[in-house]
């Protein structure tokens, strides 16, 4: 009786094994648990299987070329990086330190964006929602607990198209228009009625590429806020001067030589002459990792010191996905 009821298990366990690890969740029709049961008892003859049209991208298993479609969570949101991602342990100030704030700290960024409507009337025209979030970390100061100092939060919603602008002979002398996008952006640090700071603006952008170079135009309007009645008023305007600092756009422009990647950002008022300049340099590790270093000189890397002079240089890695 033992071995009677041993029969049905051991026909479930690979059938569940096959539905549910080997086709990661997915369930493949009767004909196709068949001619896995052919291979396993013939297993010098080749499993006539074939990967579907719609799986080229599946991974493949070595041993029987069962397709195993990407059916994971984050695949079917299609999240992609949108600006970089990368770690700065290292970020030292030539500014003069205080006790809440050491020269040395560490500083990261995340960016993400992923698309809520792709292809609009079958163009090549997207909506898409992004994510980017710039962190201030005083990992070493050890009298402050280590303490997070900043955090800058920058939701967006964007339209973008993505085409050519010119014709196929000529993109590889004089380039191509690749994308331009028209959006909303907030940005914020979360911080209280003393502390706050915010802005709210709509922004046009171009992406502009001639070879390995790539050329970024931003431009921005800031939607306006009233005034505060005082400084405990948690309504109004927290940053009435920011486009002081900001001014209404930046140029982004970078330049790749076989594994090195150098990338300069320039952003400012002309009626100011403030603003601030960041130079990147990057070395490619391997296909997931570059050697980083950035240094800043001027207003506005973080959205509490906006009013501040600061120059900066960071060490650290970059994500090249």
């Amino acid at each position: 009786m033992k071995h009677c009821l041993s029969l049905p298990i051991l026909w479930v366990m690979p059938t569940y094994i096959f539905s549910n690890v080997i086709f990661d969740g997915y369930i493949p029709p009767v004909e196709t648990h068949k001619k896995l049961e052919q291979s396993l008892l013939n297993p010098d003859k080749e499993l006539p299987l074939k990967i579907p049209q719609e799986n080229k991208d599946s991974l493949i298993n070595g041993n029987y070329n069962i397709p195993l479609p990407k059916n994971t969570f984050i695949n079917s949101l299609e999240i992609t990086p949108y600006y970089t991602n990368y770690f700065l342990p290292i970020n030292y100030s030539f500014n003069k330190a205080t006790k809440d704030k050491k020269r040395m700290e560490a500083k990261f960024q995340i960016s993400f964006k992923a698309p809520l409507i792709k292809k609009i009337q079958s163009l090549p025209l997207d909506i898409y929602f992004a994510y980017s979030q710039r962190s201030f970390w005083q990992l070493y100061n050890i009298n402050a607990s280590r303490n997070f100092r900043e955090n800058n939060y920058q939701p967006e919603l964007f339209m973008r198209y993505d085409f050519d602008f010119a014709i196929t002979p000529l993109r590889y002398y004089i380039g191509h228009l690749k994308y331009a996008q028209i959006g909303y952006i907030h940005e914020s640090n979360g911080g209280g009625v003393q502390n706050s700071r915010s802005w709210d603006r709509i922004a046009l952008a171009f992406t502009y590429v001639l070879g390995n170079a790539v050329l970024e135009i931003h431009l921005w309007r800031r939607f306006s806020e009233p005034p505060k009645s005082d400084s405990h008023d948690a309504r109004g305007d927290d940053n009435p001067n920011i486009m002081q600092y900001t001014g209404y756009g930046e140029i982004i422009l970078s330049q790749q030589f076989n594994r090195h990647l150098i990338s300069t950002q320039l952003r400012g008022n002309t009626s100011t002459y403030k603003g601030r300049v960041i130079i990147d340099y990057s070395y490619l590790l391997n296909n997931s990792f570059y050697l980083y270093m950035q240094y800043l000189i001027g207003y506005g890397e973080s959205l509490i010191d906006y009013e501040q002079f600061s120059r900066r240089l960071g060490i650290g890695v970059k994500l090249s996905i």
